[in-house]
């Protein structure tokens, strides 16, 4: 799959990444450790109301996250 279907199936979501490059910065870790992130990459997915409904761990093809951004935007647990 092209690069190009990723972006279209991640079109209207809201993208936030940790930079957890600095260790002084305690806000991005914070932060992964509220979500349970213990690894990198790590890409969590959110319905409308907050709630995760995907999370996927390490490098993953672009089938699976089409797949979760779909699920995300249908709210699906």
């Amino acid at each position: 799959m092209a690069h190009a279907e990723v972006a279209a199936a991640l079109q209207g979501f809201v993208r936030l990444v940790a930079d957890v490059s600095d260790r002084s910065a305690m806000a991005p870790r914070q932060a992964l450790a509220a979500h349970g992130v213990r690894s990198l990459p790590t890409l969590l997915f959110f319905d409308g109301k907050g709630n995760e409904t995907d999370r996927l761990v390490g490098n993953q093809p672009a089938s699976a996250v089409i797949a979760a951004a779909a699920k995300a935007a249908a709210g699906a647990p």
